[in-house]
């Protein structure tokens, strides 16, 4: 706005006293601009009102035709030709700001992805050799399927072992774990997986978070953070914001000015909270509500509110749990329910074969 205020001051200055009285008559003509406001105004205090009244665009329309219509054509040819200028300079700077802007979200988003990707990617541990595995090298999809959330309630995790080992029903249909966002038509609900304990829950996760580093899915979601909650347990008895939470498991968000800080959270973001069983945490969707990254309350407070929606509802929620913990979340909050089944027949020998090279 200074400097459209600033062309209008200049083009006004080259009045005559006369003809600046003639302007103000006609200007007050469009009742818009109180009567007497105007009757022994300056040139200040006449461009001052109109661009209160009419905002700088308008404002110089409504100049440019008074100008002509007191016969002032070479001031209303100047004043467009030089409004033209500001607005192309206006333009190039907005460029130039959103640029830097660009480069400074891509720096980010360059070092937070290779970041997760060194957090997943040597997923297992050869004991023996005291060698990590690359978790593509190992990697077999899961039998991972759609489930009912109402069920969950009603059973029992020694059940659920029983049942991993049985042969899996023809009519289950499988999901991929990269494909949990996309399936879930709720997009304000959170999509929970259940499984019971080493059935492959975190490895789904971490093959989605590799996958996504690597551009192989998932490239509509512009930061996915990692946060297992059994590493949660030691903050889960102070007063912490979300932010400050997101700070400790990805330190390059460390530092950030409060703008840019502030940007991060209108992209799109997925948060994974791995373990829910581990957690500890006391859940109450009943009360103390938060609904601000920046507001301090207790983890309870802050998971809850991601659940629900109160907290970053454009924000996509995973949750994995062993059934025992799963009924902790109740069903209207979940718009996908899947679990992890283990391998079929056919994964356990792609997976062995994977792990052990040596054929004999």
């Amino acid at each position: 706005m200074a400097p459209v205020l600033e062309l209008l001051y200049n083009i006004l200055d080259d009045l005559k006293q006369e003809n600046l009285k003639r302007f103000r008559s006609l200007l007050q003509q469009d009742g818009r601009i109180g009567a007497g406001k105007l009757e022994n105004a300056d040139v200040t205090d006449t461009v001052d009102k109109m661009v209160d009244s009419y905002g700088p665009e308008e404002a110089v329309e409504i100049t440019m035709n008074i100008l002509r219509r007191i016969n002032q054509n070479q001031l209303a040819l100047d004043l467009e030709n030089k409004y033209k200028e500001v607005l192309n300079s206006l333009e190039a700077s907005e460029k130039h700001t959103r640029k830097q802007e660009d480069f400074w979200l891509q720096e980010l988003l360059k070092t937070h992805k290779k970041n997760m990707k060194e957090k997943v990617r040597n997923t297992f541990l050869m004991k023996k050799r005291k060698k990590r595995v690359h978790l593509t090298d190992a990697y077999t999809d899961l039998f991972i399927t759609e489930g009912d959330i109402n069920e969950v309630n009603h059973e029992h995790e020694i059940l659920k072992i029983d049942n991993a080992f049985k042969p899996q029903k023809s009519q289950d249909r499988p999901i991929k774990c990269n494909d949990v966002f996309s399936l879930n038509k709720k997009k304000k609900k959170i999509v929970l997986t259940k499984g019971i304990a080493g059935i492959g829950k975190t490895i789904s996760v971490h093959k989605f978070i590799l996958d996504w580093t690597e551009g192989k899915a998932n490239q509509d979601i512009d930061f996915v953070f990692l946060l297992p909650l059994r590493k949660i347990n030691c903050i889960k008895d102070r007063e912490i914001n979300l932010h400050e939470i997101l700070q400790i498991f990805n330190p390059e968000l460390q530092g950030l000015e409060t703008l840019k800080r502030n940007k991060i959270y209108s992209y799109k973001l997925a948060l994974i909270f791995d373990g829910l069983d581990e957690s500890g945490l006391t859940l109450d969707f009943d009360s103390g509500m938060v609904a601000c990254v920046e507001e301090r309350s207790s983890v309870d407070q802050l998971f809850s509110s991601l659940v629900n929606g109160t907290l970053l509802p454009s924000a996509l929620v995973w949750v994995t749990s062993r059934p025992a913990a799963a009924n902790q979340i109740p069903p209207e909050y979940v718009g996908l329910f899947t679990e992890v089944r283990g391998f079929t027949d056919q994964q356990k020998e792609e997976y062995f074969r994977k792990r052990i090279k040596d054929e004999t």
